[in-house]
């Protein structure tokens, strides 16, 4: 979210080294990660349909997918959890159950507090977080809350890498357990959309 690039980096070490005297090749220097060391592989493989997108749409340079080094700790390693916000509204055993994990927001801090009077049903929980103020941490288990239906397609450019960016993070700091709570209408046309580009 911040812009940051690892290039900008790679390139800065690479310097400080060849004023040192060491020979480092050209291509030693381009450094992307192939292992994803925290999440699990669903949730990397809904990484790498964001990083897809990123790729295509949006001129990122993204170099390849990521592979899991995390271990298999559950039967269901195959699923990632999407519920509806509506359905969430009506359900106090799902909502009991979003208390115990962090809930990522697609709003800066900032507007977390508008964002709660536009979603009643985030009063409850103080366990909010913006994926800006998320990044570099990782948690056992996140819930991410309405990406899809805060996307706007009539963004521009700059508009959408700073999303993309922010929705990379968000899913990128669940370890084990990844909830997705959006509309209907977002599942059925960002969610779908986004992951079937991705598989085809």
């Amino acid at each position: 979210p911040t812009g940051f690039k690892t290039s900008v980096l790679t390139s800065m070490i690479h310097n400080e080294l060849s004023d040192l005297g060491y020979k480092i090749k050209g291509d030693d220097i381009d450094f992307t990660p192939k292992y994803n060391y925290r999440s699990s592989q669903t949730i990397v493989n809904l990484a790498n349909a964001v990083q897809y997108y990123r790729k295509t749409k949006l001129e990122a340079d993204v170099k390849s997918p990521q592979k899991s080094k995390r271990p298999t700790f559950y039967k269901n390693k195959n699923l990632n959890v999407f519920v509806e916000i509506d359905k969430l509204k009506e359900d106090a055993s799902l909502q009991s159950k979003l208390e115990h994990k962090t809930i990522i927001l697609p709003v800066n801090n900032d507007f977390i507090e508008t964002y709660k009077i536009e979603n009643p049903i985030l009063n409850k929980y103080n366990n909010l977080i913006s994926a800006v103020d998320a990044k570099g941490i990782d948690f056992k288990e996140v819930a991410i809350f309405g990406f899809g239906k805060n996307y706007n397609e009539s963004w521009g450019l700059y508009e959408k890498r700073f999303f993309f960016n922010k929705l990379y993070v968000a899913v990128t700091r669940a370890q084990a357990e990844l909830v997705i709570i959006d509309s209907l209408e977002a599942k059925n046309t960002f969610w779908k959309n986004l992951v079937d580009k991705y598989l085809n």
